[in-house]
């Protein structure tokens, strides 16, 4: 019998990856790649230097590292790699 969150997780993977990315650009030196993703972008209210209201947001993408190929070899994301998409 397969494992219950083994499966589960496999499922919502693909659900993720089917109904949930977008076409982003992931990028190290001259080598790019074209995968689908999932932004995950959140909003922070804070207070500048004098007090001010500011906000901050982040953007983080969940992809599939089996899709991150470069210059036809597998790697793991690494500092300095750049993704762009659309809404960035």
């Amino acid at each position: 019998m397969a494992n219950m969150l083994t499966t589960g997780r496999a499922w919502l993977r693909e659900k993720r990856k089917a109904h949930m990315t977008t076409t982003v650009t992931y990028t190290r030196g001259s080598d790019s790649v074209e995968l689908l993703a999932t932004p995950a972008i959140t909003s922070q209210p804070r207070e500048d230097a004098n007090g001010f209201p500011i906000r901050v947001e982040s953007a983080e993408f969940i992809l599939d590292v089996a899709d991150l190929i470069l210059g036809g070899v597998a790697v793991l994301p690494r500092v300095g790699d750049t993704i762009t998409h659309a809404g960035a």
